[in-house]
């Protein structure tokens, strides 16, 4: 309770400064910059989970911070409130030297890419071919169905024949539904024949972001993309 009226306090705080002039606005990120790391993360959490766009400005404030954890927050919840105009803020650190920062900026970026990124491709492929982070793999595929490019049916597919993990492949196939290009459907379809083949009596595993796919999670996957596509054609 302490600790929600301690934050709740400095978002008060914050809030004034903003309405004040650009000195105010110094005293503000210098007192934001002395939070400790528990209360940084508290408040983009919980202006994350407002879902008011127009608060947007209070986490970008964190695109600035030190702490590798706070920054990846300030990134993801960017994504997460829907923030396009942060999309080359986050873009920044597609190449961000840890996989962390990395990650989230991918997850932040494909909450709010759409075509009007397919300027972005060439960097998220190059992560994708760069990084030997399974989730910075998959939240670049992510990156990449987000932003529905056809082009990019040839590189996931590359990535698809590759790579036989089937989490990589599972996000593979969904990012290929979100493109819907009926060039995918060859390979979406044996996919779909070799997966049903799998023993589905395994336990399942999944539920946590880069376990590896139950069979039956990934014959849903295909059979949705595949849909995906097909009502297109029709």
């Amino acid at each position: 309770m302490v600790h929600r009226l301690r934050l709740l306090f400095t978002l008060a705080f914050f809030l004034f400064l903003v309405a004040c002039n650009k000195p105010g606005k110094e005293q503000m990120d210098s007192k934001l910059m002395t939070m400790s790391k528990r209360d940084k993360l508290s408040l983009i959490s919980e202006i994350g989970e407002a879902d008011d766009v127009n608060r947007a400005n209070e986490i970008a404030v964190f695109l600035n911070d030190h702490d590798l954890e706070v920054l990846s927050s300030a990134c993801f919840n960017l994504g997460y409130l829907g923030a396009r105009e942060y999309i080359s803020s986050l873009a920044s650190f597609l190449h961000h030297e840890d996989d962390g920062v990395a990650n989230m900026c991918l997850s932040g970026l494909a909450l709010i890419v759409d075509e009007r990124e397919e300027y972005l491709l060439g960097d998220i492929y190059n992560r994708l071919d760069s990084t030997n982070s399974l989730l910075v793999k998959l939240s670049s595929i992510e990156a990449i169905g987000a932003i529905g490019s056809v082009k990019s049916v040839e590189k996931l597919s590359r990535t698809f024949e590759t790579d036989e993990r089937n989490a990589v492949r599972t996000e593979i196939v969904i990012a290929l539904g979100k493109i819907k290009s009926a060039s995918a459907l060859p390979l979406l379809e044996s996919y779909l024949k070799e997966v049903k083949m799998m023993n589905k009596s395994a336990p399942n595993m999944g539920g946590v972001r880069g376990t590896e796919s139950h069979s039956t999670v990934i014959i849903v996957a295909l059979e949705n993309s595949i849909d995906a596509i097909k009502s297109v054609e029709n």
